[in-house]
């Protein structure tokens, strides 16, 4: 950070698409390499916004501690109001096509049940562990106030809940050791230490759709879309977080049905190739 404040400019400007305000330290960095001294001192910013926020957060805040947090945080938002330009997804919206969506619900398919079932009676739900379970299900949530002293009981339900996504999206992901934990977008040294559950054995050569609800609905998804324009009528993109289900997604044999070879972007994919692909 010296060596960047050091730097002459006339003007600073930082880009960001991460929402840096879950990290109050790392907000501090970005906002004083922009604009010094706005924050003051990293250890009064901490002392005065910081830890207070923090605390007004946590589950088992009193109500006084949540209402100074919340007094800190618009206090926060007043100072950065000036520096900080925000635009969400609605300003996208705006010179957009209106968009439909439809939430489809896939029914496991009888081996996903039996393993289903399987799990949550190894993890102890409905028993001695299911506190554990329902703080490690409030923590799963991208925006939740998580308990980082939660114990072992509570890594060993979001194991649990893991293996539950795995099955969920197909069994296989379980039987044939693929790496659920890895994040599509995510540098493949950080994933291989989030979980070893599974070890990647790379991409199947074909994948059996009966296995699974979602792959069952997606191939019928897929087969009527194209009966219904044939060739070049609909484009479509399947997004997963995760690697490994892109890894049986592309298996999926569709060419009888007239469909070409899926292409794929994840995060190996060169960034001078991705717009290539996409177009």
């Amino acid at each position: 950070m010296e060596s960047l404040l050091q730097s002459p400019a006339r003007a600073r400007i930082l880009l960001t698409g991460t929402p840096v305000q879950n990290d109050l330290s790392e907000l501090h960095a970005m906002v004083s390499f922009v604009a010094p001294n706005l924050l003051g001192p990293v250890g009064s910013f901490k002392r005065d916004l910081a830890a207070p926020i923090a605390l007004g957060r946590d589950r088992g805040a009193t109500p006084e501690a949540r209402a100074t947090g919340r007094e800190r945080a618009r206090q926060l938002r007043a100072l950065l109001s000036p520096v900080i330009l925000r635009r969400t997804a609605a300003v996208l919206a705006k010179a957009l096509p209106p968009r439909a969506e439809w939430v489809v619900f896939c029914r496991l398919a009888p081996e996903q049940q039996r393993l289903y079932a399987q799990a949550l009676e190894q993890s102890g739900v409905g028993g001695p562990a299911s506190s554990s379970w329902a703080a490690a299900a409030a923590c799963s949530g991208a925006d939740a106030d998580c308990d980082t002293n939660a114990g072992a009981k509570g890594g060993d339900a979001l194991e649990c809940l893991h293996r539950l996504r795995m099955i969920s999206s197909h069994p296989a992901l379980l039987t044939q050791g693929h790496d659920q934990t890895k994040s599509s977008n995510e540098p493949k040294q950080k994933a291989s230490k989030r979980s070893k559950l599974a070890k990647p054995r790379g991409a199947p050569k074909a994948v059996e759709v009966s296995a699974s609800g979602k792959f069952s609905v997606l191939r019928e998804l897929l087969v009527a879309l194209r009966a219904d324009g044939g060739e070049g009528a609909h484009r479509v993109v399947v997004v997963s977080n995760f690697t490994s289900t892109l890894d049986l997604v592309e298996a999926l044999s569709l060419r009888e049905d007239g469909w070409p070879p899926p292409l794929r972007i994840d995060g190996k994919t060169p960034t001078d190739q991705r717009q290539g692909l996409v177009d």
